[in-house]
């Protein structure tokens, strides 16, 4: 299977099967800005307010911190900051891992548990997941529930999440929404079940994988708000349709969706795509994706997980400020048009895969999302001004400096 089929593969089984999730997210912690030559006004820190809530878990650790300030280049910085508190430190090192080859028996044998009989296929595939070379793709299914898994890959549905990955968005350019997920940040428990309740049901699934994860964000996806989301869509002048890939929630639809990181020596994968590298790798983000209803667990995906055979000494970390200015100098080195602007950093590892596809180099980044407006003149009418913005991101080498060099765009 050549590389650019395997990542549609993978991209469509990621994304068919991503829905919804629920409790703690990652620990942010609160950071310093100190001034550099990069900053052309002077740079604020404060608590982000549109992520900092009261009277739920996942507060303690949603980002909230948010830094604006101008870069001598011209570029906009208006973002939130998430830096896990276990990468909060003056030093970090680099690691080596390798795939984590999942145990189909045995997690087959907790998935359709008890007196459940599915029907098992098994199919011969090429290079089919991350990060491994075992071919064997494994199908189980019964009635509507069906788990696939495929060397470090697994992914499971019962038909019952449509309506929630029709509501539910995570990135910034999907349609119609964007990254809704703060929408579901509620902490509030559903009838059926509470957030502790769900996380206790779902922790046999998450143990029967035999990977290592950190504490879960949760998303409370209740009928209120998925009819709040639903209508007001709808109620858009823009709104077609026939065009808009959108369903009206019911009350069953009710869920939570939990995202668990992917821990490396106790510290997260990026959940962020890595890119295209120039020996025709391609790094996709990672996380495990557990979806809960009222009848239990409704669906289920695993891109990859890495297991850590080497742990290297400790390096110096680039402070925000030192990566800013290798943006910064990125930005002055070549000629600008339209606006840019940086709505986002965040400081996880990434992966890099090795000349052994089974093998990676991880090691940790600062990642700027960034947002690049142009102005265009309407076909039809030369008087009328269109926008459009691309949003893509820069990945800095946390440890030396150097730029992530990938194919995700223009910057």
């Amino acid at each position: 299977m050549s590389n650019l089929k395997q990542i549609m593969t993978l991209t469509f089984l990621f994304l068919s099967l991503c829905l919804s999730a629920c409790t703690k997210p990652i620990q942010d912690v609160s950071i310093k800005t100190e001034t550099s030559s990069a900053i052309s006004e002077p740079s604020i820190i404060k608590p982000s307010e549109e992520n900092s809530m009261q009277g739920s878990d996942v507060s303690k650790n949603t980002t909230n911190e948010h830094i604006t300030q101008v870069l001598s280049s011209g570029v906009e910085v208006d973002a939130d900051i998430l830096i896990p508190a276990s990468m909060q430190k003056s030093e970090l090192p680099e690691m080596f891992g390798r795939g984590h080859v999942i145990d189909q028996n045995l997690v087959a044998s907790v998935f359709f548990e008890g007196e459940k009989s599915p029907e098992k296929q098994t199919e011969e595939f090429k290079d089919f997941s991350m990060f491994s070379k075992d071919s064997v793709y494994s199908t189980w299914t019964l009635e509507k529930e069906r788990l696939t898994i495929s060397g470090t890959s697994a992914n499971f549905s019962n038909g019952r999440n449509e309506v929630g990955y029709y509501l539910f968005s995570e990135f910034p350019t999907s349609l119609p929404f964007g990254d809704n997920r703060v929408t579901y940040l509620s902490g509030e428990n559903l009838e059926f079940s509470t957030i502790d309740e769900a996380k206790s049901q779902i922790q046999k699934y998450v143990n029967s994988l035999g990977i290592s994860v950190l504490e879960p964000t949760c998303y409370t996806m209740d009928y209120d708000t998925m009819r709040a989301v639903y209508d007001g869509r709808t109620a858009l002048e823009t709104y077609d349709a026939d065009f808009d890939f959108i369903i009206e929630p019911q009350k069953k639809d009710e869920q939570y969706i939990f995202d668990y990181p992917i821990a490396v020596n106790g510290m997260p994968l990026g959940n962020f795509e890595g890119g295209g590298y120039s020996d025709d790798s391609y790094m996709t983000g990672t996380f495990l994706r557990m979806t809960y209803g009222e009848e239990g667990i409704r669906a289920m995906t695993l891109p990859y997980a890495l297991d850590v055979t080497e742990v290297g000494a400790m390096q110096p970390v680039l402070t925000l400020d030192e990566a800013l200015q290798i943006v910064d100098d990125k930005y002055n080195s070549i000629i600008m048009e339209g606006n840019y602007k940086i709505d986002k950093i965040e400081m996880a590892y990434t992966p890099i895969q090795q000349q052994n596809v089974t093998e990676a180099k991880i090691i940790p980044v600062w990642r700027f999302q960034t947002n690049h407006t142009l102005q265009y003149s309407a076909k039809n009418d030369s008087n009328e001004i269109v926008e459009m913005t691309d949003t893509s991101y820069i990945l800095i080498n946390a440890l030396d400096g150097t730029e992530l060099l990938h194919s995700n765009g223009d910057i």
